[in-house]
């Protein structure tokens, strides 16, 4: 995974480098994102497993939400093509959280939400279509979802005596993705629809699934 996040973050030096798109401009816009709830590929549970952690998943909460801020850069090339680099930013669900003496709900019961910055990077080439007064872009991409995510499970185990010890391990919700997107752009306006792909879900579904997300940006300026 590290390995496909520095190809991500690199992929625009090489294509940006050339000679040949040199004298091409950049342009930096912003503005906000949502991403719908995810359309899964396979069956999955209609409940919630409950297990000797103090994780209780929520995938749907997690893989869906509203961006709280969300920028692109992005790189004129030739014959109508364009590479775009865009940063997504949410405060979100992570988790919710059972303290162990209440792991069935009861009056005392009490969860906790966990939430979290999450970061989501996006890299697209692609393909511009003037229409009279505005245009088409149609495009690739791919994307690093899910940073931000890191967090500590603590598990509880019982020995043949009786005793409960905790065993603590490092998790995270990142995955990587492909997506094709949808981009209609007026004057200094973008709107698109992006339909990604996620072979390896990272939640407790382990299903491979769809995320469809509709953006709007206001291009800013250019350099």
């Amino acid at each position: 995974m590290r390995l496909q996040l520095l190809v991500l973050l690199l992929s625009p030096i090489f294509i940006f480098g050339q000679d040949t798109v040199s004298d091409l401009p950049f342009y930096f816009s912003a503005g906000a994102q949502m991403r719908v709830t995810p359309i899964y590929l396979k069956k999955v549970p209609d409940y919630n497993i409950t297990s000797e952690t103090n994780v209780q998943e929520q995938p749907d909460e997690y893989l869906s939400g509203t961006v709280c801020f969300h920028y692109s850069i992005e790189k004129k090339l030739v014959n109508s093509f364009s590479a775009k680099f865009s940063h997504s930013i949410r405060y979100g669900t992570l988790y919710w959280t059972l303290n162990f003496t209440s792991l069935s709900p009861n009056q005392n019961f009490q969860r906790e939400i966990k939430k979290a910055f999450i970061s989501d990077l996006y890299f697209d080439i692609q393909k511009e279509y003037q229409l009279n007064s505005s245009s088409l872009k149609f495009g690739l991409g791919l994307i690093m979802a899910g940073l931000g995510t890191n967090y500590i499970m603590t598990e509880r185990f019982t020995s043949t005596s009786g005793q409960n010890f905790y065993i603590n391990s490092r998790k995270n919700f990142q995955f990587p993705a492909a997506s094709l997107t949808i981009n209609w752009q007026k004057n200094r306006f973008d709107a698109w629809l992006r339909m990604g792909y996620c072979r390896h879900n990272p939640t407790i579904f382990e299903k491979p699934f769809l995320f469809p997300e509709l953006g709007i940006e206001y291009r800013l300026f250019s350099f």
